[in-house]
């Protein structure tokens, strides 16, 4: 270390508020100076422990690696994984060093259970001394047919607690992680049947009045008209009476 940086960081010593109460000592300063110096370093100490918090936080995501997923979820009904999701274990297990080296620790304290939520709270803290305090709040997951109640707390505080790890430490997953969540199904749309294939040509043929053959020929659409005019007009032929000859009354 060179003269001069030995000279800056000396002088930095001498005012910091430790340096003043040692002059303060040095020249019998009253108690409430000192006091008041001791509260000045208090707070210089406070901010100090902060920066090196902010600075630590800042190493550590930018080391931190995108938390891979590797356990199944659930199956859909066809039997495929629905979607894959990371455990709280492996992500400690993915973490744990680069948290240590940073500096920090952490303590994820006892879930606070209500009858419709669970809240988590996770507290990091640095060595030199700052912490950080995370909440989450989540809804209580829905029950399934396999789930006692037991089971929904449980999943519902193991989400929580993985939620608010992450969001602590910033920690990114692959993608959205919705693990333990059951979605509520959407009501099944009715599907209306399609109305059967009416056989107009049968309908025609069973029309016994070329009255009963009118009517329903009105009730052909355009196209239904242009498809059966054949047949409509071979029935119509066939019903209509034959005009006889007064010439030749018997046909011959």
């Amino acid at each position: 270390m060179s003269d001069e940086v030995m000279k800056q960081n000396q002088e930095l010593q001498n005012y910091s508020p430790i340096g003043l109460i040692s002059q303060a000592l040095a020249q019998n300063a009253t108690i409430e100076t000192l006091e008041r110096l001791m509260d000045l370093q208090e707070r210089w100490e406070a901010r100090q422990a902060k920066k090196a918090f902010d600075e630590a936080m800042s190493l550590f995501q930018s080391k931190c690696p995108i938390i891979k997923k590797m356990k199944k979820g659930s199956k859909t009904n066809t039997g495929i994984v629905a979607f894959m999701y990371a455990p709280i274990e492996d992500i400690v297990a993915q973490t744990k060093d680069l948290i240590a080296e940073c500096g920090f620790s952490y303590l994820i304290k006892t879930p606070t259970i209500t009858k419709n939520d669970v809240t988590v709270t996770c507290e990091v803290r640095h060595q030199l001394g700052h912490s950080e305090i995370g909440t989450i709040t989540m809804p209580m997951l829905t029950k399934t047919g396999i789930m006692s109640d037991a089971q929904v707390v449980s999943g519902t505080s193991t989400f929580a607690k993985r939620n608010v790890f992450c969001n602590s430490f910033g920690i990114m997953t692959q993608e959205k992680d919705n693990d333990g969540i059951v979605e509520k199904a959407e009501p099944k749309k009715e599907t209306i049947p399609a109305p059967a294939q009416i056989n107009r040509k049968n309908e025609i043929e069973k029309c016994t009045t070329t009255k009963q053959l009118n009517e329903l020929w009105k009730r052909f659409s355009t196209k239904e008209q242009e498809d059966y005019k054949i047949s409509f007009t071979a029935k119509k032929e066939k019903l209509q009476p034959k005009k006889v000859d007064m010439t030749n009354p018997l046909g011959v």
